[in-house]
């Protein structure tokens, strides 16, 4: 779950979350844009997490999984 203050993940079904930030090598480019891969595309936010917009294979994606990030 996307939130303010970055990445809240759960791995018990929303029982305790962890929080991941640009410390924890949350996707941030230079310009303050969030980036997150996920099995359904590619999510960005461009005002801190507040809210995202996806992308998918019919955005021109190769796949929907998205792994790994690549921000220069």
């Amino acid at each position: 779950m996307a939130t303010q203050g970055g990445l809240s993940i759960s791995t018990d079904a929303g029982t305790s979350f962890t929080n991941k930030t640009t410390s924890n090598g949350l996707g941030e480019d230079k310009k303050g844009v969030n980036y997150v891969g996920t099995d359904g595309g590619l999510s960005i936010s461009t005002d801190s997490g507040t809210s995202f917009s996806s992308k998918t294979t019919s955005d021109g994606l190769a796949h929907n999984q998205v792994k790994n990030l690549y921000l220069y």
